[in-house]
C-alpha cells in the first residue's frame, strides 16, 4: 500500500521519511452525474483517486483503507476501515461531512435518498445518516458484519449480515426474514410485478437458489437455479442485476477449470408469478470464441437504458453485451486481459470503464478511445532530529 524509506543522514544524524504513494489495488469504482467523472477506491489506501477531462487527482480524509464508494448526481459518499462516512463535492474538492459512529470497518454503503445515507459495519452497526443535520439513527437488529444493503422502496430498507440475518426495515421498524444461518450472497428487488401490492419483489441470492419476499416481510417462493446443463456444486452468485420488467440478470461465481467450457456465467432470468422465474437466455465465454472460458464473474453493471451489460471475468477479460432475439451478443471487441483481477466495471455518458487488483484504470470512450489511467505517485518527506 504505502513504501517507506528511512534515510539517516550523516549531517546531524537526522532522519527523513520519506513515503511514497501508489495505486497498486482499486476495489470500487463510481462515475458522478455528469457521466464523465469517475472516482477509484482501494481498501489499502486512505486516498480516493479522481479522473476527469484528462485529469487526475487525490480526495484526502479518511485515516484508513476506501472499502466503499457510491455516488449520487455529483456527491460522493464513501466508507473506510477507520468506520467514517463522508460526503464530497468532488468536483470542488472538498468535504461536506464526516460521519463517525463506531470505528469498525465499513462493509456496506447506500444512498438511501438524497439526503440519507445507509451504512453497515464490521460488527454489525447499521446506521441512517442525515445530511441536514447530521444526526444518525442506529438501527439494532444485527450482532456480525453487514454484508448487504437494499434500498428497495421509499424509505425501505433491506439488510443482511455475514451470519444470514436478513432484516426489512419499515420507518426504522425492524421485520426479520426467516433466511438466519443460510449464506446470502447478494440482495435485489424488482418493480412493476403485478401480483405484488406495492409493485416490488425483493429477491435474495441464497446458497444456489433464489429467494422472493414481499415488503411487507411475507416469504413468496424460494427456487432454484437452473441450468441448460449440469454442473458440480462448487459455485455461487456474485451479481443479482434488475433488468427490464420482472427480469433479472444473474452471474456464477464459479472457478473456470470447475465448470463446463460451454456453460452460461450469465443467465437472464424473467419472473412469472405462477411458475417463478424461468431462463431466456445465457451467455458463456463460448459465445465469443469456441476456446474461451469466463470462469468467476468478477464484475458487472447494466446501462442505465439497460441496452447492455459490462460483464468482467476471472480470465480478467471484459466484454460489453447487448440482448436481442438471439440472446446476448457481443458488442465491440474483448477487452484484456489485464494485469489484474477486474474488480469492478462501470457504464460511463459515452462508454465504460474498470479496475483491476493491480492498480490499473481503464477506460474506453467514443471522444478519447482506449485510455489506461496512470496516478502520479505522491511523495511524503518527514524529517525528525
Amino acid at each position: 500500500s504505502f513504501s517507506v524509506t528511512i534515510v539517516r543522514l550523516l549531517e546531524g544524524m537526522s532522519e527523513v521519511k520519506q513515503i511514497n504513494e501508489r495505486a497498486k489495488s482499486f476495489h470500487s469504482l463510481v462515475v458522478l452525474g455528469d457521466g464523465e467523472t469517475v472516482c477509484c477506491g482501494s481498501e489499502e489506501h486512505p486516498v480516493i483517486f479522481v479522473y476527469s477531462d484528462d485529469v487526475v487527482s487525490k480526495l484526502y480524509g479518511h485515516g484508513k483503507g476506501v472499502m466503499l464508494l457510491r455516488a449520487r448526481d455529483n456527491l460522493l459518499a464513501s466508507g473506510g476501515a477507520d468506520g467514517v462516512v463522508k460526503v464530497w463535492s468532488v468536483l470542488e474538492g472538498v468535504c461536506l461531512h464526516s460521519f463517525h459512529l463506531y470505528i469498525h470497518d465499513i462493509t456496506a454503503l447506500q444512498w438511501v435518498d438524497n439526503g440519507r445515507i445507509a451504512s453497515g459495519d464490521a460488527r454489525g452497526g447499521l446506521t441512517v445518516w442525515n445530511l441536514e443535520d447530521d444526526n444518525p439513527t442506529a438501527l439494532r437488529g444485527h450482532g456480525t458484519r453487514i454484508a448487504h444493503i437494499e434500498i428497495v422502496g421509499d424509505g425501505i430498507i433491506v439488510s443482511a449480515d455475514s451470519f444470514g440475518r436478513v432484516v426489512l426495515w419499515k420507518e426504522n421498524n425492524n421485520i426479520s426474514l426467516a433466511e438466519k444461518g443460510r449464506d446470502i450472497s447478494c440482495i435485489c428487488h424488482l418493480r412493476e410485478v403485478s401480483t405484488m401490492e406495492d409493485g416490488i419483489l425483493i429477491v435474495l441470492a441464497i446458497d444456489q437458489s433464489l429467494v422472493m419476499y414481499a415488503t411487507n416481510g411475507t416469504r413468496i417462493h424460494e427456487q432454484p437455479i437452473q441450468f441448460p446443463i449440469e454442473r458440480n456444486s462448487k459455485w455461487g452468485v456474485s451479481f443479482l442485476r434488475p433488468v427490464g420488467q420482472c427480469q433479472l440478470l444473474i452471474a456464477i461465481d464459479q472457478f473456470a477449470c470447475d465448470t463446463n467450457i460451454e456453460d452460461n456465467m450469465v443467465l437472464c432470468v424473467t419472473y412469472d408469478a405462477k411458475d417463478g422465474f424461468f431462463q431466456d437466455f445465457g451467455f458463456s465465454g463460448t459465445n465469443v470464441n469456441p476456446l474461451d472460458s469466463l470462469g468467476s464473474i468478477t464484475a458487472m453493471d447494466v446501462h442505465e437504458d439497460e441496452s447492455a451489460v459490462l460483464v468482467g471475468c476471472e480470465k480478467k477479460n471484459l466484454y460489453q453485451l447487448v440482448t436481442n432475439e438471439q440472446g446476448f451478443q457481443q458488442e465491440g471487441d474483448t477487452v484484456g486481459p489485464f494485469d489484474g483481477r477486474i474488480t469492478a466495471a462501470i457504464f460511463l455518458k459515452e462508454g465504460y470503464a474498470c479496475v483491476t487488483n493491480h492498480g490499473e484504470l481503464f477506460l474506453r470512450t467514443a471522444i478519447r478511445g482506449d485510455q489506461n489511467i496512470v496516478f502520479p505517485e505522491r511523495i511524503i518527506q518527514e524529517e525528525t532530529v
